[in-house]
């Protein structure tokens, strides 16, 4: 799964962030319902920016590799400049000219697009493709899942349940497995974690497996497994801090 628009959102509270382009002040004033509320100098107390298009733009970001800051981008929304300065946020990425696109550091465009399967229209970045590599990710795990752990009772989660995406029963009803599942279009097993996430591993080490697909070809419903188990610490993982939480006393 990719990272998450809401917590995302909520670790900016209070803070000015810039256009990418004009360098215009976007304030995050509060996250309520389905939005963000975002002050601009024209509309100081604030207007609404849907979540849902910010977790379009991660999705893409993190599928294609590189995202360009268009309305065209978004199905025509107009607020597309914010997101682009949300996005301008996140650690190890690097802002093209205009026009503007946001992109991954160390992640080749192409090497997303292994068999095709990240689609363009005009050129620009399919949203809801990036979905359908997240939920044919999800097929593909959910079958290893099966096999690893045949016999057994495999329980999918509902979307963003904290900690883990599938629940493994044994044949007494007893947990045996959480189990977390990344989906992404390129060919590194590389992912995204939120502290809650990483608190939940740790917590629940001895029964607790990251599944990270990769090469997701959405049309044929394959990709390439990696397991993990336990805590995500240690000589074989890499994880790196996205930002502090501070507050001022």
């Amino acid at each position: 799964m990719s990272l998450n628009a809401r917590e995302l959102a909520e670790g900016l509270k209070g803070q000015t962030i810039y256009t990418l382009d004009k360098q215009s002040p976007n304030t995050v004033i509060e996250i309520k319902g389905a939005n963000v509320t975002v002050g601009t100098n024209e509309s100081p107390k604030g207007k609404p920016v849907a979540l849902r298009h910010i977790q379009d733009g991660l999705d893409v970001l993190y599928a294609d590799g590189r995202i360009r800051i268009t309305p065209k981008t978004f199905g025509g929304y107009r607020r597309s400049s914010f997101i682009g300065a949300f996005l301008g946020t996140l650690p190890n990425i690097r802002i093209t000219p205009a026009p503007v696109w946001v992109e991954l550091e160390g992640r080749d465009a192409a090497d997303s697009t292994a068999s095709g399967e990240v689609a363009r229209s005009g050129g620009y970045p399919e949203p809801v493709r990036s979905a359908e590599v997240d939920l044919a990710g999800v097929d593909v795990a959910l079958d290893a899942i099966a096999a690893r752990f045949e016999g057994c009772e495999i329980l999918p989660m509902p979307h963003n349940n904290p900690g883990y995406d599938v629940r493994v029963r044994d044949m007494e009803g007893v947990a045996i497995a959480y189990i977390e599942i990344k989906s992404t279009a390129s060919r590194d097993p590389v992912f995204f974690v939120s502290e809650r996430e990483r608190l939940f591993a740790e917590s629940h080490a001895d029964r607790y497996h990251l599944l990270v697909v990769t090469s997701v070809d959405v049309e044929n419903r394959k990709g390439h497994i990696h397991w993990r188990q336990g805590a995500l610490e240690g000589d074989n993982i890499q994880l790196a801090p996205r930002q502090w939480h501070g507050r001022l006393v």
